[in-house]
């Protein structure tokens, strides 16, 4: 996946993951001001921070899949009265 790293793609991640640009910063071994300068679009990262965003990113991703998949589970349990499902019987 490949992602423009855009100063509001950067905040939207961050937010996403629910850190401050503090947390964003100590996960990132940087500084508060750095995160700052990308997020106004004042600078950009560089590629070896676009690697470790592409990283956060696709955590992300699987996330709201798992969740998606989550609340498609709790649905089919309750529409078909099952204790279970398997990740079979879910869409894809």
């Amino acid at each position: 996946m490949k992602v423009e790293w855009s100063g509001a793609k950067i905040k939207e991640l961050r937010l996403s993951l629910g850190w401050s640009v503090a947390e964003l910063a100590r996960r990132l071994s940087c500084s508060t001001d750095l995160i700052c300068e990308w997020e106004r679009s004042d600078s950009q990262p560089d590629q070896e921070m676009k690697v470790q965003l592409n990283s956060l990113q696709m955590i992300v991703e699987k996330n709201r899949e798992l969740v998606s998949k989550r609340v498609q589970a709790e649905f089919l349990m309750v529409q078909e009265g099952l204790d279970q499902v398997h990740h079979d019987d879910l869409d894809n």
